[in-house]
């Protein structure tokens, strides 16, 4: 479903017992917080949700959900309601095996109010894939305390972009346990956009350094950035060198899993 408009509902139902797979993005805005949504699927495999949450999802539970993926938008202001609402969606699909969200998830402003944090996180023990969009350097932290701790048997972590901020002093946050996954299950990560800046390289350095059992991590392609930078398109062996030259920095790096491998996408 894409472009639905909201405007005039109050409540909104979808009793589609027989239903595999649900996705929904690209909503107008026309009060989309302001209506309440139930799902009767107890079949539903995959749920993908794009765009503002409504007020509240009513349903007891996804019994057969496998995947599920939300990208939310906090563009038009962080409020607690709608933390609140991002929150609770999570805790609904918890159990999922794949699990996609935005990096809203991690730090929207209103959590530099304290009353806003959960007092609990979710365990996410079924979870053996996660992906993010986008995140910026300064949620990793984040990333670790509320999703990597509590997720021992994950297997795979994607990263679509990772951001930073130029005019900011931004620190990963130091984590003084070092999570489950990274001792005993985490074996791929992956990096979809990567350009090989300092602070890209400080995020693979923490990961080398701290998963015990990794067997890859994958790069993107040096091409885009070369691309950017010379206003042209890179021939494949200026790419080929610049892909050394990021490997040659990262094997400068402790790496706690003697079997890794890096790898790079191709253009």
């Amino acid at each position: 479903m894409t472009n639905v408009s909201w405007k005039g509902l109050d409540v909104i139902c979808f009793a589609l017992p027989q239903l595999k797979f649900f996705t929904i993005r690209g909503f107008g805005r026309e009060s989309i917080e302001n209506v309440k949504v139930k799902f009767d699927t107890p079949n539903l495999l995959s749920l993908t949700w794009f765009d503002h949450l409504p007020e509240e999802f009513i349903v007891d539970s996804f019994p057969c959900l496998v995947e599920a993926g939300i990208r939310y938008n906090f563009a038009e202001g962080h409020t607690k309601s709608r933390y609140h609402s991002l929150y609770e969606f999570v805790q609904k699909v918890s159990h999922v095996n794949h699990l996609m969200v935005s990096h809203t998830y991690f730090r929207p402003k209103i959590l530099d109010d304290s009353s806003v944090l959960p007092r609990s996180y979710h365990t996410f023990s079924n979870l053996v894939s996660f992906e993010v969009d986008v995140i910026y350097y300064g949620q990793i932290g984040l990333l670790f305390n509320i999703i990597l701790q509590f997720s021992p048997n994950l297997a795979s972590l994607i990263f679509h972009q990772l951001f930073w901020f130029h005019r900011l002093h931004e620190d990963v946050l130091p984590f003084n346990i070092v999570p489950q996954c990274l001792l005993l299950s985490l074996k791929s990560i992956e990096f979809r956009k990567f350009y090989g800046s300092p602070k890209e390289m400080e995020v693979v350095k923490l990961f080398l350094e701290s998963a015990r059992v990794l067997q890859t991590i994958t790069l993107g392609s040096s091409s885009h950035h070369l691309e950017h930078l010379n206003k042209k398109k890179p021939t494949a062996e200026e790419v080929e060198d610049a892909n050394d030259i990021i490997l040659e920095q990262l094997q400068t790096f402790s790496w706690a899993s003697a079997d890794c491998s890096v790898k790079f996408l191709s253009p």
